[in-house]
């Protein structure tokens, strides 16, 4: 009895192992015009397959890095000005109905103060900034909604849609906006990966433990011919 407590166990343990798949990683990047805007991209996921087993859960992760540059120059020729300068970047993994699966928002804000302009648009000097490059990285992971088994279980694949833009603002606080330059760019990797967690199909599991089963069978009964033919 041991023996095959030992063995159920050992039996559930391979299941939990054998029943995690992760498929290989998406990976696009695109590079965005100065205006706001957004850049779709489809990303194509195999589905999983019900004669596998039950699918338990869904884990979408996404890592992300933004690469851009912000600049503001004070164009007024008297006046100085402090000024905050904002550049928000965002992502989302839409379903095919174009609902948001997973968001993300990342922000890099820079603030201080300009001297009135020294006749040179450069983003730089005491008139002018700039942040180059606006590097910085982002990421989640999600466990999808139960709900949303049923969309990642099939045969063949899922579309999903990436959608990633970005956003320039500028705050000035002594001149109006109009006697400032601005300049905003950008770009964004995006890795995306799919991890289906699920039990190993019950005849499957069912063959196996059959399997182990006779294979302790014939040990009892090999141990029990041995002892018999000892007493003699």
């Amino acid at each position: 009895m041991p023996l095959l407590a030992a063995l159920s166990v050992c039996l559930c343990a391979a299941g939990a192992l054998a029943g995690s798949v992760q498929y290989d990683r998406f990976t696009g990047r695109t590079s965005m015009p100065e205006e706001p805007n957004e850049v779709e991209v489809s990303v194509s996921v195999p589905k999983f397959n019900p004669t596998t087993g039950v699918l338990q859960s869904v884990t979408i992760s996404a890592e992300l890095k933004f690469d851009g540059f912000k600049g503001l120059e004070n164009l007024d020729p008297n006046l100085s000005t402090g000024f905050r300068l904002n550049l928000l970047w965002n992502f989302d993994l839409r379903r095919p109905d174009l609902s948001s699966l997973l968001h993300i928002d990342a922000e890099d804000i820079t603030g201080g103060r300009l001297n009135p302009f020294d006749g040179a648009v450069d983003f730089g000097g005491g008139s002018g900034i700039s942040r180059h490059p606006a590097t910085f990285e982002s990421g989640m992971t999600k466990l999808v909604s139960p709900t949303d088994l049923a969309l990642f279980t099939g045969v063949g694949d899922i579309e999903l849609l990436a959608t990633g833009g970005y956003v320039g603002t500028v705050l000035v606080f002594s001149i109006p906006v109009e006697e400032t330059m601005s300049r905003f760019e950008g770009a964004f990797e995006a890795n995306i990966s799919v991890t289906y967690d699920f039990v190993p199909e019950p005849s499957a599991v069912a063959l196996f433990a059959l399997i182990l089963t006779t294979l302790v069978r014939r040990a009892a009964r090999v141990t029990a011919a041995r002892t018999c033919h000892a007493n003699h």
